[in-house]
């Protein structure tokens, strides 16, 4: 992991040499606060799609993307 940044309002953002993970849903701070403490031993997202909104973090959805090669 070499950058992560997170906007409150919905996503968090992993950035890795080869690829980029954006983590989207609602209250993302436990997530991002277990990855930067490197406690987080999983982060899937919600198995039903049901955003019941609650005070536990809802991930709504995981997308990769892959790096450029540097030039």
């Amino acid at each position: 992991l070499s950058e992560i940044r997170f906007d409150p309002s919905g996503d968090l953002v992993c950035v890795f040499p080869v690829s980029t993970v954006t983590i989207s849903g609602r209250n993302l701070a436990a997530i991002y606060t277990a990855i930067t403490n490197h406690t987080a031993l999983a982060v899937i997202e919600s198995p039903s799609g049901f955003d019941d909104g609650g005070d536990e973090p809802y991930v709504q959805s995981i997308s990769v993307e892959k790096a450029e090669p540097a030039r």
